[in-house]
């Protein structure tokens, strides 16, 4: 049967408690991957199923480093997972160290009444102000009602203080709408490769 990988974390203590049923776990020395079965072909992409792995994930990563896996990520079979695992060791090992003791933010700009010149450049203004509070940043983009969305990789001791600048760019700026969600697993920050 085919493994589909939901994400890597560390392997110290015990997982299963914080994983539902179907989700099991692969130990490959200090790593370990959080999998189910599946069928080995493309996952469809599914609203209801992303938000379920979604929360999974980001209740693991409260507790664990994690590093998110592409929704829908299907390996052959263990021994080809166990096979990558083991390829890219070095790299998920660094990547853990790295998002360990942090969490992703996202930070939300939208237009709030008239807005006075560029709202993209305010919203830069806004970005370049919480950047310094963080370990990392990623531009996201826009859409309908959102003129610009940013994620932040915050260390987790710092929250609030974060928490702290977010309102304050929302009251130097009151014609829009500064607003945040998370924490979050650090799916902006992190980028498997899947080359075997």
């Amino acid at each position: 049967m085919a493994l589909r990988l939901h994400a890597i974390t560390v392997h110290e203590g015990p997982v299963t408690n914080l994983l539902p049923a179907g989700i099991a776990t692969l130990p490959v020395r200090e790593l370990m991957a959080l999998v189910a079965e599946a069928p080995y072909t493309r996952v469809a992409p599914d609203p209801e199923d992303a938000v379920r792995v979604g929360a999974i994930l980001d209740g693991v990563a409260a507790r664990r480093a994690l590093l998110p896996a592409p929704y829908g990520t299907v390996f052959r079979g263990r021994d080809a997972l166990e096979r990558w695992m083991e390829l890219h060791y070095v790299a998920l090992c660094d990547a853990l160290a790295f998002v360990e003791d942090r969490a992703a933010v996202r930070v939300h700009v939208r237009k709030q009444g008239d807005v006075e010149g560029d709202a993209m450049a305010l919203a830069d203004t806004i970005f370049r102000g919480l950047r310094r509070r963080a370990v990392a940043a990623v531009l996201i983009g826009g859409g309908d009602d959102v003129v610009a969305t940013s994620a932040f990789l915050v260390e987790r001791d710092l929250w609030g203080a974060f928490e702290d600048g977010v309102q304050e760019e929302a009251r130097r700026f009151p014609t829009l709408d500064v607003s945040l969600s998370g924490p979050w697993a650090p799916y902006d920050f992190v980028r498997l490769q899947f080359v075997i």
